[in-house]
């Protein structure tokens, strides 16, 4: 069973107003492993799998992203428990078309796939309208201490955000330099630093910096 958004029949904002915004927040739209694991993708599948499910395009009708900018924490640093993202290695995505941003929430959207099988990922926006007012503040009111959530389809594959620890398999559990390197051979990785970012070599080095405005032209 479908639902509006994926028939078209509300609206959203135009794909050029959603980018312009996360210019402005200088942020980027990603789909972290472990959110639960492969659960976002609607299957059950642990990193690197899950990550490699949705960059082969496997996960088209839904992914739960959060948005993420230079300056946010990744991995929870005791005794504090807060982070801005639900991991810390994640799939960059752009959406293709209006209706691939299905829904938003400054904290948790509460989405998730029902037992159908459709697959579909729906979320409180999937069968309403959703402004741009509503997109700019999902950015500018998220709590800094917490996640939001972007509900993703059809959505194209820029890269792959790895930060510090590279929590994997579930929070606390690291993947190593080289199982990343290896597991995604294929991809552009980069990084966020508290001044802007960057992409990052397949041997571990920092490369240049990048502009948003190259990701989302």
């Amino acid at each position: 069973m479908t639902d509006l958004c994926y028939q078209r029949l509300v609206k959203r904002p135009t794909v050029d107003e959603v980018l312009q915004e996360l210019r402005r927040w200088e942020g980027i739209i990603v789909h972290f492993s472990g959110v639960p694991p492969g659960m976002s993708a609607g299957t059950n599948l642990a990193f690197p799998a899950d990550l490699q499910y949705v960059i082969a395009g496997n996960a088209q009708r839904g992914i739960s992203c959060s948005t993420v900018r230079p300056g946010d924490r990744f991995e929870a640093i005791p005794p504090s428990t807060w982070r801005n993202s639900w991991g810390c290695i994640g799939v960059i995505v752009r959406p293709q078309h209006p209706w691939s941003l299905v829904g938003v929430d400054r904290h948790d959207a509460g989405s998730g796939v029902p037992p159908n099988g459709s697959w579909f990922r729906h979320c409180k926006h999937s069968d309403i309208d959703l402004t741009l007012r509503e997109v700019i503040d999902s950015l500018h009111t998220r709590d800094p201490l917490d996640c939001n959530e972007w509900v993703m389809r059809d959505y194209d594959v820029l890269g792959v955000l790895v930060q510090p620890p590279f929590s994997a398999r579930g929070f606390g559990q690291c993947a190593s330099w080289n199982e990343i390197a290896t597991a995604f051979s294929a991809e552009r990785l980069f990084t966020l630093q508290p001044n802007g970012l960057y992409e990052v070599n397949h041997n571990g080095t920092l490369g240049p910096m990048i502009s948003l405005a190259s990701l989302y032209p």
